[in-house]
């Protein structure tokens, strides 16, 4: 099986804000308070403003892949030796609530998708599941994870 790498940066973790902040409809005047170096120094990123303002409560580990090939990770065997489940058991392992952890894979240009672990239960649309003897998880794009959480249009603030 071909593997491939992840690098996690501040650049990638800033992509990842920049997606979040625009989904979110954050004002221009308030993005400093989610850009804060606080966020974007740390290995596993949470944003009190989104928690606060957006009830975006996820601990998001960012990592980037120049080319991601979902069929090496289909199967659950494969995926338990892949590089993608070592970084996201070990980013998993700084927070305090693994329920609240998801990995958000860069792989260039907009594209990002969401890596969580799933009780089983899973009902939504567009993601590839991988069931393995460590459980089940999602790899899903970045609008269908937000979409199916926190549906769009529903972020204007109101004075």
């Amino acid at each position: 099986m071909t593997d491939f790498k992840f690098d996690s940066k501040r650049d990638f973790r800033r992509k990842v804000l920049s997606k979040l902040a625009t989904y979110f409809q954050v004002p221009k005047q308030e993005k400093e308070e989610l850009f804060t170096d606080e966020v974007l120094n740390s290995d596993v990123m949470y944003s009190d403003y989104l928690a606060d303002n957006r009830d975006f409560k996820f601990e998001v580990y960012v990592a980037h892949i120049k080319k991601f090939k979902l069929p090496q990770v289909m199967k659950g065997r494969n995926f338990l030796k892949s590089n993608a489940y070592l970084e996201y058991v070990n980013a998993r392992g700084a927070v305090e609530d693994p329920e609240s952890f998801i990995m958000a894979i860069h792989m260039g240009g907009d594209e990002i998708w969401f890596m969580y672990e799933d009780n089983g239960d899973y009902e939504g649309d567009g993601a590839v599941v991988v069931n393995s003897e460590d459980g089940q998880f999602i790899f899903e794009p970045f609008l269908n994870f937000l979409e199916s959480r926190h549906p769009k249009n529903t972020y204007t603030d109101v004075d």
